[in-house]
């Protein structure tokens, strides 16, 4: 919680200062689902000239022990933090905004990047006999590989829509490259392209869907 109030001060003391410079500054904390996992993002931007947009901000991990899918991955939506330098990433962004004659709706593309260092946490099902009753049985051990190092870049659209005096909701959609840097001796038969089977590097292809309120420090400028 600590952290969280000195992050928010943070937020709010680096947009008063981009306020003299920029035309327009935003803060909004954002809902984060992307290929490693889950997160909270809180996000200050500066808005120059009404078009382009450039921000960045912190990322809180969300642990989730139950997996999304049975698919065997071993990166794809496992990302688990098992220490406090793992519960925390970056995200810096650029939006170009369109079709700006809408009175209440402003539309953009982005590209953005999220870097973290974490761990994964992998559910192992597996199969065994138990001695005592002779059955066959379901084991399904928890484990955590890595850590590694996450860098995860994305190109998509969104919009945002007014709702109240200086408040709006925001939403993007994109999808893009996810590297995952670093290896693990213990990861069971990683399967990678013949190209990276010697490199302590792997990839994943994905998505990312961020849903947040914001709050712009000036009344937003009519459009011609």
């Amino acid at each position: 919680m600590r952290n969280l109030i000195k992050t928010t001060a943070f937020l709010l003391a680096f947009a008063g200062c981009l306020q003299s410079a920029i035309a327009q500054v935003r803060i909004y904390p954002v809902f984060n689902s992307i290929i490693s996992g889950r997160s909270i993002n809180l996000l200050a931007s500066g808005q120059i000239k009404n078009r382009h947009e450039f921000g960045g901000g912190l990322r809180i991990n969300i642990n989730k022990y139950a997996h999304n899918d049975d698919q065997g991955n071993i990166y794809k939506k496992r990302m688990y933090a098992t220490k406090p330098l793992h519960y925390f990433g970056v995200e810096g962004f650029y939006h170009v905004h369109f079709l700006q004659k809408l009175q209440h709706f402003d539309f953009f593309a982005f590209y953005d990047i999220q870097l973290v260092y974490s761990t994964t946490g992998n559910r192992m099902p597996r199969h065994y006999r138990n001695p005592l009753t002779g059955e066959c049985e379901l084991s399904e051990p928890f484990r955590h590989f890595g850590p590694f190092t996450w860098v995860e870049q994305n190109i998509g659209i969104g919009f945002t829509v007014d709702i109240w005096k200086n408040f709006f909701l925001t939403q993007r959609l994109g999808a893009g490259a996810h590297f995952i840097l670093g290896e693990d001796p213990w990861l069971p038969n990683e399967i990678k392209p013949y190209w990276l089977a010697k490199s302590p590097f792997t990839w994943e292809f994905g998505y990312v869907l961020s849903v947040g309120l914001g709050y712009r420090f000036e009344p937003k400028k009519q459009k011609q």
